[in-house]
């Protein structure tokens, strides 16, 4: 099978090597890369005429390019524009034209108000608040903006086309060393999540027709009725849930601080058959075994 990347950053870098072996790979790349040698093909996805070039005779497109910072002024907007919103455009307009099977769009769980519902809390009162696949587009910076714009672009192409695209909203994805941070840990409950089980839903879905928008997070026990308590007394939630975990952070020091929000992943588990191997109980036992 032929499979075109539009990106060598990590998960780029992740799913080349997972699939280099089995198909033809291509990585779509703004200069060459010695890491991807002759799979490397020099393009800019913000121009058409070049993903077209790069995706020509491939059956399946993994479009993880992206500019990523959420610390932006709108006067770098152009430079989001070309990755997030015309670089998704041109693959999904390209895609259509060319005939491809599968395309896999990595967005992000900021496309909602999840990093910005803490600024609604007040302490002593309010409650956390649970993000599902359905919860409604939020734009808290320029990022989340043309993130948001992009996956208008994807629904286009799904409804007007019917393209063969399924959208990824991913948790946050740090580098693996900062877990050795307990408050990473932490985040493990609410948004963050593990490399390998975002490349695990990545080859899961490629075989697949599903579509949709999903997220994609490590999971957790919470439900709605905790959401009082998982802001108010947290420490009572985690006692409910994760006993031996909360007695793991104790010994170290930590306090578990307020949980203003978390991401709800159920969906993507019933109907895309993700499971994900890294959650709360399986970090803190990586940390306690210094495995980071």
């Amino acid at each position: 099978m032929n499979i075109l990347i539009t990106s060598g950053g990590r998960l780029g870098a992740l799913l080349f090597d997972a699939l280099k072996d089995e198909h033809q790979v291509r990585v779509m790349r703004r200069r060459e890369d010695p890491a991807f040698g002759a799979s490397c093909v020099v393009a800019d996805v913000g121009r058409y005429e070049d993903v077209a070039r790069a995706m020509e005779g491939c059956q399946v497109v993994f479009h993880t390019a992206v500019r990523n910072n959420t610390d932006v002024e709108l006067s770098s907007y152009e430079q989001f524009l070309g990755a997030n919103v015309d670089g998704t455009f041109n693959v999904c307009l390209a895609a259509v034209r060319l005939g491809v099977d599968r395309v896999v769009h990595s967005s992000t769980s900021m496309v909602n108000e999840f990093s910005t519902v803490t600024q609604r809390l007040t302490p002593g009162q309010g409650r956390a608040v649970r993000f599902d696949d359905f919860s409604p587009h939020h734009s808290c910076d320029v990022y989340a903006l043309t993130k948001v714009m992009g996956e208008v672009a994807v629904d286009y192409f799904r409804q007007k086309h019917g393209l063969s695209i399924i959208g990824l909203r991913y948790g946050w994805l740090a580098p693996l060393p900062m877990y050795r941070k307990l408050e990473m840990i932490y985040n493990t409950l609410t948004a963050c999540f593990h490399e390998q089980d975002v490349l695990t839903v990545n080859l899961r879905v490629m075989n697949q027709q599903t579509v949709g928008d999903y997220l994609i997070c490590a999971p957790s026990r919470f439900t709605d009725e905790d959401a009082q308590d998982l802001w108010l007394q947290p420490e009572t939630v985690l006692n409910k849930y994760y006993p031996a975990e909360l007695d793991y952070l104790k010994s170290k020091g930590f306090t578990p601080q307020p949980i203003a929000s978390w991401l709800d992943c159920s969906r993507a588990m019933e109907q895309l058959g993700y499971q994900p191997q890294y959650d709360f109980e399986r970090f803190v036992t990586m940390h306690r075994a210094s495995q980071f």
